[in-house]
């Protein structure tokens, strides 16, 4: 009973805080005058920096003494408590943080307004009508989806027969052991509709190539991207794109390199050191096409350590590639918006 009282002694009630503040608070044990003094200390720093505590949002750092009741047990408590120490230690947890943006009317408008900064209003909706083709979602195709997924674009048509194996982990952000064996166009799609559920997304699971090419109507795209590691399919995709009107990007090599630095837009008739866009000149004169932006490496292509069939990669250079193919679909897209 003695045991109990002191305990009970310990706790620390009507410190002008409507939670009560007690042992179990407290990893150390430590006596009323300690905790008096934790909570002068946070008084201090609050009157200090109020202008600052007050532009936070409640979701990122939190006072425990402000805290209703009710919350307390689903607090994380930093293991810097002390009795020296402010006590705006408390973080809180998943429900918390939905909880406090649910109370700021967080909406699906407000997913893209950080792009619209820069873009404008005028180039979201731009976007957001959009309806862009990649063909090709792997260690370059995948980055080019996700950039435009994040960036508001509303509708995708995706191409590939190829299914995720172990192989491709080091580098394409579909990848993981979860999703070995599915198809990449379906993994992608989820992951599309996980980041804006309005997207619409077109999922095609074959090889484009002359005997699928009747499957696809150019005339509804609004862009096209080339991510595919074929030449004859690279060829028919610029040969489809300037027929229907549609602007189209390709991507040439990325395998067999290690500087991301190296990479470079240009038109094909421009570009210089890399093999694929050598041959793509050559076999892109004799179709009469005379322009085809690209997406290429000055890098010279590394020789692999052991002999096979499948080239060398990382995760920085076609990760690099993708992204900078995003962006000029964004820009071209956008280039008449008004801001």
């Amino acid at each position: 009973m003695r045991a109990a009282g002191r305990e009970k002694g310990n706790q620390v009630k009507n410190l002008s805080d409507p939670v009560t503040v007690s042992r179990r608070f407290c990893p150390g044990g430590h006596c009323v005058k300690c905790v008096r003094r934790r909570m002068e200390g946070r008084r201090r720093y609050e009157k200090r920096h109020r202008r600052k505590l007050r532009a936070r949002k409640p979701a990122l750092l939190l006072c425990l003494d402000r805290l209703p009741r009710k919350a307390v047990p689903r607090m994380i408590v930093g293991r810097d408590l002390s009795c020296t120490a402010p006590s705006f230690y408390a973080v809180p947890v998943q429900a918390d943080i939905r909880q406090a943006e649910d109370r700021e009317g967080t909406s699906m408008s407000e997913q893209f307004s950080r792009t619209e900064l820069l873009l404008g209003k005028e180039a979201m909706e731009i976007l957001k009508r959009s309806r862009v083709a990649v063909f090709g979602i792997g260690g370059v195709g995948g980055y080019v989806v996700e950039a435009l997924a994040r960036s508001g674009v509303g509708a995708f048509d995706l191409t590939d027969k190829d299914r995720v194996c172990l192989s491709n982990l080091n580098r394409q952000i579909i990848a993981t052991h979860k999703t070995i064996g599915r198809y990449k166009t379906e993994v992608m799609r989820e992951r599309i509709l996980d980041i804006n559920p309005e997207a619409k997304v077109y999922t095609h699971e074959c090889f484009f190539l002359p005997d699928t090419k009747e499957q696809f109507d150019f005339s509804e795209y609004t862009y096209v991207v080339d991510a595919v590691d074929t030449v004859t399919a690279k060829l028919l995709l610029a040969e489809l794109s300037k027929e229907a009107g549609v602007p189209i990007i390709s991507s040439m090599g990325a395998g067999n390199k290690l500087n991301p630095f190296l990479f470079e837009t240009a038109d094909i008739y421009e570009t210089s050191v890399c093999p694929l866009a050598r041959v793509m000149r050559r076999e892109l004169k004799k179709r009469g096409i005379e322009h085809l932006k690209v997406v290429y490496s000055k890098e010279k292509p590394i020789r692999p350590l052991e002999e096979t069939s499948a080239p060398g990669s990382t995760a920085f250079v076609p990760s690099v590639a993708g992204l900078l193919i995003a962006s000029e679909v964004i820009r071209d897209l956008t280039k008449d918006a008004g801001r």
